[in-house]
């Protein structure tokens, strides 16, 4: 929790609160932030010692002689002296690697925050960046791939619309879907995004420069890849029967879902945990966070799904050429996207990324070459059941039938979507 002033002078508005509330109840951490010229004491490097030592006591209930004292940072202010005390814990076991420590920061005289963290050895911290970088890189081609696919295929539904060859309002049934579920989203997360608010700037100021960065944001994406479903090529004339295409969509999608799970158990090889997304607590209904994400998400991934296999059909033309091209693309999205960022293992990643990019390759010279009408419940398929795995961990009160709630919506939007 946080408590700010937006209105009074600089010194006024630079002075915050930020609490740390547990799941029980109990306040863990409280920091107190001030103004870089409000005036206090200057304590010596002595009495700032002690009373880090004593804090420590207090909140921890660590016995000062079990600290080892690591650092005493002094910043000199115009009115003050702050200190920065860091200690390490030489009570507890040991870890592998790094070692737990304590930091207490006092202002003046007066002790404004106080927490435990791990210190990391250098080594392991340029391994970290390392990683980020070859994550950016990764990231950052997944997104000129997919960028490229939808703004391609929306240049060529403007292009067709411009020779009066409508698209049929299937774009824009999907864009007030799309459009419809981000603006709730939005809407839903509102306080979220009130907590960054800096107060340098007028509170009113804010709230319109969110709400209209929010607006384009929940139209021009949607309106974008509307667009490029426009020139996606769903063969009407059905190669499959609605049985037959309803019971392959539903398997596929299945078969999806077991290799996803297996490329997120070879990235995660390496130890990392699981963790679920906590962002629907912060939001004003947190029952409709997972069935708004869901929606959107449903929406966005088939018409993806069925760029690359629009594109890579174009490319081939039926399979029929340029096959190497074509299963490129298909291999290359699901190297770049299908394994997410790298994890511990860049070649376990790899694999991952593999798996799902044959996956793709598959579906398509198997199934999606013929006719995509089965797409809709295979995405779904996947979506319904990344939305109930995120609930069944239950990271806050009404999660789970948040995603109880977005499995049904989901199903229905893609039964509906599939008899259209």
């Amino acid at each position: 929790m946080r408590a700010a002033r937006f209105e009074g002078d600089i010194a006024a508005r630079a002075e915050e609160w930020t609490v740390v509330v547990e799941g029980d109840g109990r306040a863990s951490r409280v920091r107190h932030t001030l103004a870089e010229s409000a005036a206090g004491v200057a304590l010596t490097e002595e009495q700032a010692r002690t009373l880090a030592r004593s804090t420590a006591h207090e909140r921890f209930a660590v016995d000062p002689a079990k600290l080892r004292e690591v650092s005493m940072a002094p910043s000199r202010l115009p009115a003050r002296t702050d200190w920065l005390v860091t200690f390490a814990e030489t009570s507890r076991a040991p870890l592998p690697q790094g070692e737990l420590r304590l930091a207490i920061a006092i202002a003046g005289d007066e002790v404004a925050d106080a927490w435990r963290f791990v210190h990391v050895p250098e080594t392991w911290q340029r391994e970290m960046r390392d990683r980020r970088t070859l994550a950016g890189v990764v990231n950052a081609a997944g997104i000129a791939l997919l960028g490229g696919l939808v703004l391609g295929f929306a240049a060529m539904t403007l292009i067709a619309w411009s020779r009066g060859q409508t698209p049929g309002r299937g774009p824009l049934y999907l864009f007030l879907l799309l459009a419809g579920a981000r603006a709730l989203d939005f809407a839903n997360g509102w306080p979220a995004r009130l907590a960054g608010f800096s107060t340098a700037q007028p509170f009113p100021l804010q709230a319109v420069q969110l709400a209209i960065g929010l607006l384009v944001g929940a139209t021009l994406v949607p309106a974008v890849i509307a667009l490029a479903a426009g020139s996606v090529r769903m063969f009407p004339a059905r190669v499959y029967a609605r049985r037959e295409a309803a019971r392959i969509g539903i398997s596929l999608g299945g078969v999806a879902c077991g290799v996803l799970a297996v490329a997120t158990a070879l990235v995660r090889a390496g130890g990392e945990p699981v963790w679920p997304s906590f962002a629907g607590a912060a939001t004003i209904v947190p029952v409709a966070a997972s069935p708004l994400a869901a929606i959107f998400s449903y929406g966005a991934r088939t018409v993806v799904v069925g760029l690359v296999f629009s594109a890579a059909d174009r490319i081939s033309d039926g399979w029929s050429v340029h096959r190497a091209w074509a299963a490129a693309l298909l291999v290359g999205t699901g190297l770049l996207l299908g394994a997410g960022a790298p994890g511990a293992s860049i070649l376990s990643w790899a694999a991952a990324g593999l798996l799902v990019g044959l996956l793709l390759l598959g579906a398509y010279v198997f199934v999606f070459r013929w006719d995509l009408s089965p797409l809709p419940l295979s995405v779904a398929v996947v979506v319904a059941l990344d939305a109930l795995a995120e609930g069944a961990m239950r990271p806050y009160p009404g999660a789970l039938a948040g995603s109880l709630l977005a499995v049904a919506l989901v199903m229905v939007l893609a039964w509906r979507g599939f008899r259209s």
